[in-house]
């Protein structure tokens, strides 16, 4: 076992120990109130030597009211406050990352619709790339309303976070 899993294993028994004992439990009434048959699954726990199943940690966080996220971190759970923080934060970048991409594919837009134009004012053998533009025009407006569903996703997902004008006008 690598010494970071074991570290882990070890401050997860610590704090179940400590759990156990605040709680005035012995090993083998743990063990009966967890449904298992020796008290020597909860020694391995403790222990480190042995990690404790999902539906065990929760068994136990809800049979005796332990916070299940300082149970397994030994941190205090965040607030909802930082929660709700750290949400709109990556919320904004994530908007702020879909405007910049709706304005640099309007920007390859406008260009492909320039160079067309251009193509357009030459002679008729230019139409196999005015063709060819159209494609790009097409496959690049279809990337935008991605986009532009992306960003009305972000806005609809954290209505609280701060708005800003996609940019494509």
């Amino acid at each position: 076992m690598q010494a970071k899993n074991k570290k882990l294993l070890t401050g997860l028994g610590e704090r179940l120990k400590a759990s156990r004992e605040r709680l005035g439990l012995n090993q083998s009434r743990l063990a009966s109130q967890l449904n298992f048959s020796s008290p020597t699954v909860v020694s391995r726990f403790e222990r480190g030597e042995r990690l404790p199943s999902t539906e065990t940690l929760i068994k136990l966080a809800e049979l005796h009211d332990i916070d299940l996220h300082w149970l397994l971190t030994g941190q205090p759970a965040p607030s909802a406050q930082e929660i709700a923080t750290e949400r709109n934060d990556l919320m904004n970048k994530l908007s702020s990352y879909v405007i910049s991409e709706l304005k640099r594919l309007t920007d390859l837009r406008d260009t492909y619709l320039d160079q067309k134009r251009n193509l357009e004012a030459e002679t008729p053998v230019n139409q196999i790339a005015v063709v060819g533009m159209d494609i790009h025009i097409y496959e690049v407006q279809q990337q935008l309303d991605v986009k532009m569903r992306d960003l009305q996703w972000v806005q609809r997902a954290a209505p609280n976070a701060d708005t800003v004008d996609n940019g494509t006008g």
